[in-house]
C-alpha cells in the first residue's frame, strides 16, 4: 500500500503505544529517533535518518536485554518503530533506483526490517498488561501493510490480510476514525491487488467493504478532535471510482460515479487545495471518455472536463503536482486519438504536440523528475512520452522520441521487441532498427 500514505493525500495514522522513557539510557535512545523523524519525512529516502534510526535501533536492542518490566517493553516499542520507519524510508529508496534488476534486493530489505519490526509489536501484544493495545495493534498492522507491499504474491496477500485482522483487532477494542481509515485504505488496496490476480468477484467484495469502512469513519470523525475529514473524502471518492471502473456502463456504475464526485467535490469545498480529490476528479471524466459507444464529441467534451476540472485545477493550486502533470499528458494524448479517428488532423496535431511538451516539462524538471517513482513507473512514463514524441512527427520529435523509448529501455522493464510491435511507435521502428544494426 506503499504506504498508502502514498497516493497524495492521507496515509495510514500511527498509534500511540509508547509513554515518556524515565531513565537517562531510553532518553537518549529517543532523542535519537526523534533525531531520524526530523532528518528525513515518513516516505521520502533520508541516508542521514537511516543512519540516526540505526543508532538509536542499537540503543534500543542493548536497553532491551538490559532492562526490565514497563522499560523493557518501552524500549521494544521504541525498537519496532524504528525497524518500521527505516522499512519505510528503504522502500522510498526505489524511486532512485536505475535498473530493475536492483529492485528486488532493496525489496527484501524492507521485507526483513518489516519482519523485525512486526516480531516486536507481537511481542509487545504477547504481554498481558499492554497500555493502548488498540494502538499497537493498528501500529502492526501498518508494519504488515509495508511488508506486503514489498513481497512477492501470494505472500503479499496473506499479509495484507494479516493486516487486516489487525485494524480489526483495534477497532473491537476501541471504535476510531483513523482506524477505520486504515481498513478502507487496505481493503481498496486489496481490491486491486485481486483484480491484478484476475479475481474480479473478489475484488468487488473488496471494495464494497471498503466504502462501508469508510462509512463508519465518517460516523467516528469529529474535526475538533482533528480528525482528517478531507482526507476521508478523498479516500472514499477513490475507492468509489475503482468500484465503477470494475461494472459495466449502467445505472450502478453511474451511481458510483456521481457518489465519487458528491465526495470529492465536498473534499474541495472543506479545502480548496484538496488536490488529490481533483486529480481523482480529473481521473472520472476520462474514465467516462473512455465509453466508445459515446460520441466522439461527447468524449471529448469529457476530457475537457478532466483537464479543467481536475489535473489543471490541481496545477493553479501546485504546479509541481506531479499527478496532474502526467495527467494532463495523458489526457491531452487521447484527445489527440480521438481527433485523430474523426479525421481532424490540426487539432490531433495540436493536442500531440501539447502532450508531448507537457511530457517534456516533467523530463526537463530535475525536482518532478527525481520524485518520480520506482524504476516501473518511470519505465512506463517514459514509454507513454515517447510515444507522443512520435505522433508530432518531424525529425527533431522523432529525434527525441527515439532518446526517450532508449531511456525507457535501460531501466529493463520493458522488452524492446515490445516496442517494435507496437503501432503506436511505427514513426520510429526505422529509426530504433538502424541504431541497433
Amino acid at each position: 500500500m506503499a504506504a498508502k500514505g502514498g497516493g497524495r493525500g492521507g496515509g495510514r495514522k500511527k498509534g500511540k503505544g509508547k509513554v515518556e522513557g524515565t531513565g537517562p539510557s531510553l532518553k537518549e535512545a529517543q532523542k535519537l529517533q526523534q533525531k531520524a523523524e526530523k532528518a528525513g519525512s515518513r516516505g521520502w529516502y533520508s541516508q542521514d535518518a537511516v543512519q540516526l534510526y540505526r543508532r538509536a535501533t542499537e540503543a534500543y536492542l542493548e536497553l532491551y536485554r538490559t532492562l526490565k518490566g514497563n522499560q523493557q517493553q518501552e524500549a521494544l516499542v521504541g525498537l519496532a518503530e524504528c525497524y518500521g520507519y527505516v522499512a519505510e524510508l528503504k522502500a522510498a529508496s526505489c524511486r532512485g533506483l536505475t535498473h530493475v534488476s536492483q529492485e528486488r534486493d532493496v525489496k527484501n530489505e524492507v521485507c526483513y526490517l518489516c519482519k523485525q519490526s512486526a516480531e516486536c509489536y507481537s511481542k509487545i501484544l504477547a504481554a498481558p498488561d499492554v497500555e493502548h493495545r488498540e494502538e499497537i495493534y493498528v501500529n502492526l498492522g501498518n508494519s504488515l501493510c509495508v511488508w506486503a507491499e514489498n513481497a512477492d504474491m501470494p505472500e503479499s496477500l496473506s499479509l495484507f490480510k494479516q493486516a487486516l485482522e489487525q485494524y480489526d483487532q483495534s477497532l473491537g477494542l476501541r471504535p476510531d476514525a483513523d482506524t477505520y481509515m486504515n481498513k478502507g485504505d487496505l481493503l481498496q488496496r486489496l481490491a486491486e491487488v485481486f483484480l491484478d490476480a484476475g479475481d474480479e468477484p473478489k475484488a468487488k467484495a473488496a471494495f464494497q467493504e471498503a466504502n462501508a469502512a469508510y462509512d463508519l469513519c465518517c460516523q467516528n470523525t469529529d474535526t475538533t478532535k482533528g480528525d482528517d475529514l478531507v482526507g476521508l473524502l478523498e479516500s472514499w471518492g477513490a475507492n468509489l471510482l475503482s468500484v465503477a471502473g470494475v461494472l459495466s456502463v449502467g445505472e450502478e456504475r453511474e451511481a458510483c460515479l456521481q457518489g465519487a464526485l458528491a465526495k470529492l467535490n465536498g473534499a474541495i469545498s472543506f479545502d480548496v487545495t484538496a488536490t488529490k480529490a481533483m486529480n481523482t476528479i480529473g481521473d472520472i471524466y476520462v474514465l467516462l471518455s473512455e465509453n466508445a459507444a459515446l460520441a466522439t464529441d461527447q468524449r471529448l467534451k469529457f476530457l475537457e472536463d478532466a483537464l479543467n476540472l481536475g489535473y489543471k485545477r490541481t496545477l493553479s493550486v501546485n504546479r509541481n503536482d506531479l499527478d496532474a502533470a502526467v495527467g494532463v499528458a495523458e489526457t491531452q494524448y487521447a484527445m489527440g486519438k480521438l481527433c485523430s479517428t474523426q479525421g481532424e488532423t490540426a487539432n490531433a496535431s495540436q493536442m500531440y504536440l501539447a502532450s508531448a511538451q507537457r511530457y517534456g516539462s516533467v523530463l526537463s524538471d530535475p525536482k518532478l523528475w527525481n520524485d518520480f517513482g520506482d524504476v516501473h513507473e518511470r519505465s512506463n512514463f517514459l514509454y507513454n512520452a515517447a510515444v507522443a514524441m512520435s505522433s508530432v512527427g518531424g525529425d527533431a520529435a522523432l529525434a527525441e522520441a527515439v532518446q526517450t523509448i532508449k531511456a525507457c529501455v535501460s531501466f529493463g522493464v520493458i522488452n524492446p521487441m515490445e516496442i517494435l510491435s507496437d503501432s503506436d511507435l511505427a514513426s520510429i521502428h526505422s529509426r530504433l532498427q538502424s541504431a541497433s544494426a
